[in-house]
């Protein structure tokens, strides 16, 4: 899967996402920024884009992926 296709899958289920892939086709790591993850756990927000990338890793076209994911004014201070 291509970083493009992978970002387009993020940013169609949490519309307001910015998203950034860096990726080989084998390990992709994503980073994802969102109001939508305010007042979620760290645990959540990782379950909330697992949710969108789980039948891709089910079917074995996504294989290692690392997610970190923050809200605006998380990624600002980072």
């Amino acid at each position: 899967m291509k970083n493009e296709e992978l970002a387009a899958l993020i940013d169609n289920a949490i519309n307001d996402a910015k998203v950034s892939i860096i990726g080989d086709g084998y390990h992709y790591n994503v980073k994802v920024i969102s109001v939508k993850f305010a007042g979620l756990t760290k645990v959540k927000r990782q379950q909330m884009v697992y949710q969108i990338l789980h039948p891709y890793i089910i079917s074995g076209e996504l294989h290692a992926v690392s997610i970190e994911t923050f809200t605006p004014e998380e990624a600002i201070n980072s």
